[in-house]
Parts: structure tokens; C-alpha cells; sequence
């Protein structure tokens, strides 16, 4: 059952009341844009919150409070014509302002996710599903792009069909963008998908059919480094303010998709409950070969020693940044800006030491003894 908080939340975090009327101002800045290629509009209607609401929903949006710091920068939309009967050129679609979270049972989420939760929880899987799960910035794309790879035993030019995020498509996103929900219900099993859902969140039918599923664990110092970069051209999430303001949200878990603590765990903790193979994003960096052929083994594929190789040099950082179906640079600007930095940044292992403090460090490392202190879950902060 879904459960939205309507408390007073904490700093960044939204009520479902101000995000409906944010929602509904979206909308009608939104109005009269310029369409753009299918995935740019669907992806920046759903942050509008436009997609699927019905005008009760909208009239009930109307009774909300707005929030004043979200939105949209103001459309001209005063009339089509110009002083003396010219015709008044179309107003440009403006830069959307940044979203905020809303609690959905009790995990903090982007608003263009917690408006579609229960589809999400209702999300039926099917026998031979697999579900690749990851805390963000934790090597997703790098483990959709490996599984593609193996799957198609190699074959490249397969994997070049399309984007990865269509491709391998994201179970918390089917609502925004292509395949759409309805597509992939309507695929043959065995299906690939993503998620950044907890493993106590994922839709209990995954469970109930005993789908396979490869989750990726990185240490907690690189990914909040990873995830403050990626958040500051995420404009699906907060502005994650300075890096001492994001670090100290971070190990509270109030950033997009909650506390990493608690996700690498629970996915740990659960590993014996069904069909899954827990990875290191350490140990794929130091040892791509090896990992690759446990995720083989672990779908029942066998390929040649050369092929393991192909895979290992297609799924390297420095070929992945200069591929288009796998770096992000297809993604709607107005969702992921990347014009000062790349969504494939540096994929490092130790990249924390680059922005860590001393004393942030220490104070780090005290929370993670608190919070990890009665697991046998270990990382690696450096290779």
C-alpha cells in the first residue's frame, strides 16, 4: 500500500500537496513549448508532472500550497501577435527549475518517481526477468552495458540499437520515458531491467517468480563523491548545495532513493533470500575479466576467452565516455544537464580523496562504524 508522508519534512524535502501545485505550475509554462524528439518531451513532461494526471488530480493541485522556489522560469505566453498584426515569434521553452523529494513509504524520491508509485509497486515481473540493481552512482550503466554485451554474446552492433536507458530500461522511469510501462509488459520474458529501489521496495512479484537479480555495492566515500557530482546537473533532484551540506544529507539518507547504508545492506542481508549475485564495483574495476564471467555464469552463458576480452574493452571507462548509447549524452538536457561536466566523469575507485577533508573523512568514517557495525558487508576504499 502506498504510504506519502504529510509531515513537515526535512530540508529538501517536499509535501505531496506543494509538489501538486508546483506540478500544475509546470504545466502551464510548459504550455505551448516547442514538441522535441519523443523521449526530451516525455522525460520533461513527467518532471512538469503532466504525464498521466487526470483534472481531478489537477484541480486538487490547484487547493495546494505553491512552492515558491520551485517551478519553472516564467513563459511569455501573452497572445500570439505582435505590436502592429505581426505574428509574435513562439515563446521558448524555458529551463526547468530543480525538483525536490517526496517521501513515498518512508524513502525520499524525485517527485517525477513518487507521482507514479503505485505502478511502480504494482509492477508485474515475469518468470526469467532480471533485474539489475544498484544504489545510484554505484556502476549501473556499467553493468547494463556488461549484461547487454553478454546477452548478445558480443555482438556490438547489437548493443548500438539503442540508448542504454532504453534498452535495459528503469523500472522507477517507465512512467516518463520510452519503452513505457505498457511496452514493457507486453515484452517476452526473459526482460532486463534496472532499479534503485531498496530491496525491501522491489515489487514482491520479482520475489514471487524468483527472478534473477545482479545488484552492485560501491563504497560509500566514492559514491557520495560520485553522486554530489551527478546531482549538481541533475535536475530531477535538488540542488545539492556545497559539498559539506551534500556529504552530511548523504549520510543521513536524505538524497534520491534514501540512505546507501541501508540499501547496500538490505540487498546484502537478502542475497540468501533469492536468486542474486552481490558484486563490487572495486572488484570489477581490478579484476573487469573475472567479474564478468561470474555474471556469464550466474545467466548460464558460456562465450569464447575472446569474447570475455571484447566485453572487458567494450565495458573500459574510456570506451564507454565516447559511446553514445551508453554515456547519456542522448538524455534530455533539461533532466541532465551536462554542459559543464559529463555524465561519464572519471569512474575511479578512490576519486573520494580528490574532495574529502580530513575531518570529514574522520566524521565519515565514525557514522559508517555506527551504521555498518553489526555487518559482515566489507568495501574496499582504494585499489
Amino acid at each position: 500500500m502506498q504510504t506519502v508522508s504529510t509531515d513537515v519534512p526535512e530540508a529538501g524535502v517536499e509535501t505531496v500537496a506543494a509538489a501538486a501545485a508546483r506540478r500544475q505550475d509546470w504545466e502551464r509554462a510548459l504550455q505551448g513549448g516547442p514538441p522535441g524528439v519523443m523521449v526530451q518531451q516525455r522525460m520533461v513532461e513527467a518532471v512538469a508532472g503532466v504525464t498521466q494526471e487526470t483534472t481531478s488530480e489537477r484541480a486538487t493541485a490547484a487547493d495546494g500550497t505553491m512552492d515558491q522556489q520551485a517551478g519553472v522560469l516564467e513563459a511569455s505566453t501573452r497572445g500570439n501577435m505582435a505590436p502592429g498584426g505581426g505574428k509574435r515569434a513562439k515563446p521558448k521553452r524555458k529551463a526547468i527549475m530543480r525538483s525536490k523529494l517526496m517521501m513515498v513509504d518512508g524513502l525520499p524520491m524525485s517527485d517525477i518517481v513518487a507521482v507514479h508509485w503505485q505502478d511502480i509497486r504494482n509492477f508485474q515481473a515475469k518468470p526469467g526477468d532480471v533485474l539489475i540493481a544498484t544504489y545510484p552512482k554505484s556502476g549501473t550503466t556499467w553493468t547494463q552495458e556488461m549484461v547487454e554485451l553478454i546477452r548478445h554474446n558480443g555482438d556490438v552492433e547489437k548493443c548500438q540499437r539503442a540508448p542504454v536507458f532504453e534498452r535495459i530500461p528503469c523500472l522507477e522511469l517507465m512512467r516518463c520515458m520510452p519503452p513505457d510501462l505498457e511496452t514493457v509488459n507486453a515484452m517476452p520474458s526473459p526482460r532486463y531491467i534496472k532499479t534503485h529501489l531498496p530491496f525491501n521496495l522491489v515489487p514482491s512479484s520479482f520475489w514471487e517468480h524468483n527472478c534473477k537479480v545482479i545488484y552492485v555495492a560501491r563504497n560509500g566515500r566514492d559514491t557520495a563523491t560520485s553522486y554530489y557530482h551527478f546531482d549538481r546537473m541533475a535536475i530531477m533532484h535538488p540542488d545539492p548545495g556545497t559539498w559539506d551540506q551534500y556529504l552530511q544529507r548523504f549520510m543521513s539518507g536524505n538524497v534520491g532513493w534514501g540512505s546507501w547504508y541501508d540499501h547496500v545492506k538490505g540487498y546484502w542481508e537478502g542475497k540468501d533470500k533469492c536468486d542474486m549475485l552481490y558484486l563490487f564495483y572495486e572488484d570489477i574495476k581490478q579484476d573487469p575479466i573475472t567479474e564478468i564471467r561470474r555474471i556469464m555464469k550466474f545467466l548460464g552463458k558460456k562465450l569464447p576467452d575472446a569474447t570475455v576480452e571484447k566485453i572487458a574493452h567494450c565495458t573500459s571507462f574510456n570506451q564507454m565516455k565516447n559511446n553514445d548509447m551508453a554515456n547519456y549524452s542522448t538524455f534530455p538536457k533539461e533532466i541532465i544537464d551536462q554542459s559543464e561536466q559529463k555524465f561519464m566523469r572519471k569512474g575511479q575507485v578512490g576519486d573520494w580523496k580528490n574532495i574529502f577533508t580530513v575531518r570529514q573523512n574522520e566524521l565519515f568514517e565514525e557514522d559508517y562504524r555506527k551504521k555498518m557495525d553489526h555487518t559482515t558487508l566489507k568495501f574496499k576504499v582504494s585499489i
